[in-house]
Protein backbone atom coordinates (compact mmCIF):
# COMPACT_ATOMS: atom_id res chain seq x y z
CA UNK A 1 0.00 0.00 0.00
CA UNK A 2 1.38 3.51 -0.94
CA UNK A 3 0.52 6.68 0.83
CA UNK A 4 1.63 10.17 1.02
CA UNK A 5 2.88 11.34 4.61
CA UNK A 6 1.06 14.28 4.69
CA UNK A 7 -1.75 11.39 4.42
CA UNK A 8 -0.48 10.07 7.40
CA UNK A 9 -0.28 12.92 9.76
CA UNK A 10 -3.75 13.93 8.86
CA UNK A 11 -4.27 10.03 10.57
CA UNK A 12 -1.39 10.50 13.03
CA UNK A 13 -0.74 12.69 15.94
CA UNK A 14 2.83 12.93 15.04
CA UNK A 15 5.70 14.90 14.74
CA UNK A 16 8.31 12.63 13.90
CA UNK A 17 10.29 12.30 11.17
CA UNK A 18 9.87 10.05 8.10
CA UNK A 19 12.64 7.76 8.71
CA UNK A 20 11.36 7.30 12.61
CA UNK A 21 8.02 6.37 11.29
CA UNK A 22 9.40 3.58 9.10
CA UNK A 23 10.91 2.46 11.93
CA UNK A 24 8.10 2.25 14.00
CA UNK A 25 6.29 0.86 11.14
CA UNK A 26 8.56 -1.67 10.89
CA UNK A 27 9.48 -2.43 14.63
CA UNK A 28 5.51 -3.48 14.93
CA UNK A 29 5.92 -5.53 11.97
CA UNK A 30 4.97 -3.65 9.19
CA UNK A 31 7.02 -3.93 5.79
CA UNK A 32 8.62 -0.23 4.29
CA UNK A 33 9.58 -1.40 1.06
CA UNK A 34 10.79 2.05 -0.24
CA UNK A 35 10.18 5.80 1.00
CA UNK A 36 10.27 8.14 -1.84
CA UNK A 37 10.70 11.91 -1.68
CA UNK A 38 8.88 13.29 -5.14
CA UNK A 39 10.18 16.43 -4.45
CA UNK A 40 14.04 15.97 -4.86
CA UNK A 41 13.59 15.16 -8.71
CA UNK A 42 12.11 18.82 -8.76
CA UNK A 43 14.74 20.93 -7.43
CA UNK A 44 16.13 22.11 -10.80
CA UNK A 45 12.73 23.34 -11.69
CA UNK A 46 12.65 26.77 -13.11
CA UNK A 47 9.07 28.47 -12.79
CA UNK A 48 8.89 31.83 -15.30
CA UNK A 49 6.20 33.55 -17.64
CA UNK A 50 4.95 31.61 -20.07
CA UNK A 51 4.10 34.71 -22.39
CA UNK A 52 5.91 34.62 -25.70
CA UNK A 53 6.81 37.90 -27.66
CA UNK A 54 7.23 41.58 -26.39
CA UNK A 55 2.91 42.46 -26.92
CA UNK A 56 2.57 39.64 -24.25
CA UNK A 57 4.42 42.21 -21.45
CA UNK A 58 1.53 44.59 -21.08
CA UNK A 59 -1.58 42.33 -21.26
CA UNK A 60 -2.32 40.33 -18.10
CA UNK A 61 -3.00 36.61 -18.76
CA UNK A 62 -6.71 37.25 -18.16
CA UNK A 63 -6.91 39.42 -20.74
CA UNK A 64 -4.66 37.56 -23.22
CA UNK A 65 -7.16 34.17 -22.81
CA UNK A 66 -10.06 36.15 -22.88
CA UNK A 67 -9.40 38.43 -25.52
CA UNK A 68 -9.76 41.93 -24.01
CA UNK A 69 -8.35 44.48 -22.06
CA UNK A 70 -11.08 43.67 -18.86
CA UNK A 71 -8.04 43.33 -16.81
CA UNK A 72 -6.45 46.06 -18.02
CA UNK A 73 -8.95 49.06 -17.84
CA UNK A 74 -9.69 47.88 -14.07
CA UNK A 75 -6.46 49.21 -13.32
CA UNK A 76 -6.57 52.60 -14.86
CA UNK A 77 -3.42 54.17 -14.25
CA UNK A 78 -1.63 51.21 -13.66
CA UNK A 79 0.79 51.29 -17.09
CA UNK A 80 2.45 47.98 -16.44
CA UNK A 81 1.67 44.57 -16.14
CA UNK A 82 4.68 43.72 -14.68
CA UNK A 83 2.29 43.15 -10.71
CA UNK A 84 0.26 40.71 -12.73
CA UNK A 85 2.97 38.24 -13.73
CA UNK A 86 4.50 38.60 -10.16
Amino acid sequence: MKFTLSWLKDHLDTTASVDDIAAKLTAIGLEVESLQDPGKSLSALIVGPEEWGWPNNFRSPYDTFMGGNTDRNNHVGDNHVWPWKM
